[in-house]
């Protein structure tokens, strides 16, 4: 684990006295001087706020890129505030977050959202995004904490961008969003005709080897020309669109409107009058009060800093997906660092909370299938005996995915 700062608190200091005083921030010092508005936030002592400052080494890659070349102003005003986050937030405070929103307001989340950190933990200690890992925590000044990390936080691309860099672990995922079109119906239409922004949304992202769980047969039927209208419903079944959900936060787009039926989240903050809470999806707890014991200062965190925040212990939440009529189950389960992130009771999220400019990838297990009947479950479509071998092996059968997803073919 990194060290705390031996010399913190630093008093009668703002954000901006600290980084000039520290050798190791002279660099990220210098840049935010450029942007003013920035520079006069972080020098005045009545503002609130936690800074995540790149250390001169992380800059060293920056100069390779960009040598000879200036850094448009409007770019570096959005970096800048991607290291920002309103309030205080110390490293006691952060392992109670797996996202933290930062001073960064995203036109393409939906209503000028503010774009999240992931906070996770790697083989080098705590990370933010995966790749930035912190070399130093808590330097408390008078307006706020800054903790130093080894890399320099760029805002995320946008989904698509995301699955395309990275093929060896989604290269089919994108080639079925490719193919069905999908995403990029998704990223160019707008939920009202004034907005061109496009509709944020949820991703549920299978890997690659999601999709070898499927068996051979069906991989070729769903990818062949006359697997495509399935194809497009087993997609329509991973977006939910309007909506971002984190593993400790929900957000729901400016178009919500709150109902009993698949928009509810119920957790232990209260009644669904919203009488104990930020949140007005709220119902009574789940959690066995027994299991709560010595939680009480844990699952404060959340609800003190985070608007949009899910608190720890249990949450369920219902989710509209593309394909009709079809929701997501989710069910998820927070103590500390500890996550429990499942999908229809089966399907456990291998990595969450993976932030994209128009939306948030989560990584499932397995390919999601639609729920299907009870009767369909007992009484299944007759097999060829080579399906029923594939069946015994865990493969999915093609006459058995076409019985599921017939009711959602489109022609």
């Amino acid at each position: 684990m990194p060290p705390s700062d031996p010399h913190s608190p630093h008093s009668d200091s703002s954000i901006m006295d600290l980084l000039h005083a520290c050798p190791e921030t002279s660099r990220f010092h210098d840049f935010i001087k450029k942007d003013k508005e920035i520079y006069d936030y972080l020098n005045d002592r009545k503002s609130n706020v936690t800074v995540f400052a790149p250390t001169n080494k992380a800059f060293e890659l920056l100069d390779r890129c960009s040598k000879g070349h200036d850094i448009p102003p409007e770019l570096l005003k959005r970096v800048l505030l991607y290291h920002m986050v309103e309030g205080t937030h110390g490293s006691q405070d952060l392992r109670y977050h797996n996202t933290i929103a930062t001073k960064l307001s995203e036109d393409k989340l939906g209503g000028g959202h503010h774009q999240r950190l992931r906070i996770g933990l790697s083989h080098d200690g705590p990370t933010l995004n995966f790749y930035a890992v912190f070399k130093m925590f808590d330097s408390f000044v008078d307006n706020g904490v800054v903790h130093a990390i080894d890399s320099i936080l760029l805002p995320p691309p946008s989904v698509i961008d995301i699955l395309q860099y990275l093929p060896t672990e989604f290269s089919t995922t994108e080639t079925a969003f490719h193919r069905t079109g999908l995403l990029h119906e998704l990223s160019k239409k707008s939920l009202t005709d004034d907005d061109d922004n496009g509709t944020p949304f949820t991703l549920f992202a299978p890997s690659n080897r999601d999709w070898q769980k499927l068996g051979f047969a069906a991989n070729a039927f769903l990818f062949s020309d006359w697997g495509l209208p399935y194809l497009k419903a087993i997609m329509k079944y991973h977006i939910v669109p309007g909506e971002l959900l984190y593993s400790d936060a929900w957000i729901k787009g400016r178009h919500h409107h709150h109902s009993n039926g698949p928009n509810t989240a119920y957790d232990d903050r209260g009644d669904s009058s919203g009488n104990r809470g930020h949140n007005s999806d709220i119902l009574n707890p789940v959690v066995p009060e027994e299991m709560l014991k010595g939680w009480g200062e844990l699952r404060k965190r959340d609800e003190r800093d985070d608007a949009h925040g899910l608190l720890h212990g249990y949450s369920h939440v219902q989710l509209p997906t593309l394909l009709k009529e079809r929701t997501l189950s989710v069910d998820v389960t927070r103590l500390e660092r500890f996550l429990s992130f499942r999908v229809n009771g089966l399907t456990s999220v291998v990595i969450s909370d993976a932030p994209a400019r128009n939306g948030v990838l989560q990584v499932p297990d397995h390919v999601l299938i639609p729920p299907h009947s009870l009767e369909e479950h007992h009484d299944p479509p007759e097999m060829a005996e080579e399906e029923v071998e594939a069946w015994k092996r865990g493969e999915m059968p093609v006459t058995l995915l076409k019985a599921i997803l017939e009711p959602w073919v489109e022609e």
